[in-house]
């Protein structure tokens, strides 16, 4: 009877063990996973309002977040900064001399995270018309890295956007601008007759489904180098 009596204390201490061990690791668990999700910044980024941060990370890169868009002549603003045409030509039709802009922007609506982003433009539709690349930039007090490749094909631009920028509602936003420009030929003057290869390549240039530059984005959260 004493045998039998020690046998189910002993169970019984076993049960309370495995009881307190679950107990004990249940809460560590928990604590754990809070304390992560605590560190872990909160970000959503929109690209031209595409949350990006919905979408799958890049295999192989965590916390990498991607999308791919194309631009076409549509997106297009067209400037006639010098004033060459005036009143002779339609508002936002393209002509030699002319400067043409598109727009990315880069929204992080509630990042609480510094970040690093990277766009990648190509640009080899460019080398069938005369159109050329002049310069990327940001809004006044802002600057980015931009390259363009030995071909002349892809842009890589690339920016650390600050989590005190993000915070300041001014300056929050990123409108990146690619500008273009179409070149006169060989006129040595705005006024002179243009040469025939730049009437037969900017008709090539603007003609429907032409235009195209493939554009990738790409963000990751930025803790320092």
């Amino acid at each position: 009877m004493k045998k039998k009596v020690k046998f189910l204390i002993i169970i019984l201490i076993v049960i309370l063990l495995i009881f307190i061990l679950k107990s004990t690791y249940s809460k560590y668990v928990g604590e754990a996973e809070g304390d992560v999700k605590a560190t872990i910044g909160q970000w959503i980024i929109k690209v031209n309002e595409t949350d990006i941060t919905v979408l799958p990370e890049i295999e192989g890169e965590e916390q990498v977040r991607s999308v791919q868009f194309q631009i076409t002549k549509n997106d297009f603003i067209w400037k006639d900064d010098k004033n060459i045409y005036g009143s002779n030509l339609e508002k936002n039709k393209a002509a030699p001399g002319m400067n043409g802009e598109f727009y990315i922007k880069i929204d992080p609506v509630q990042t609480d995270t510094s970040f690093k982003y990277e766009i990648k433009l190509d640009i080899k539709s460019l080398k069938e018309t005369n159109l050329k690349l002049e310069d990327v930039y940001l809004e006044e007090g802002k600057t980015l890295e931009y390259n363009v490749d030995e071909e002349n094909s892809i842009v890589t631009i690339t920016r650390i956007k600050p989590l005190m920028e993000i915070k300041e509602e001014t300056k929050c936003i990123d409108n990146v601008t690619v500008k273009i420009n179409w070149p006169f030929g060989n006129s040595d003057s705005p006024y002179d007759k243009i040469n025939e290869m730049d009437t037969i390549l900017g008709m090539n240039a603007f003609r429907e489904n032409d235009l195209e530059i493939p554009v990738t984005v790409k963000a990751i959260q930025y803790t320092g180098e």
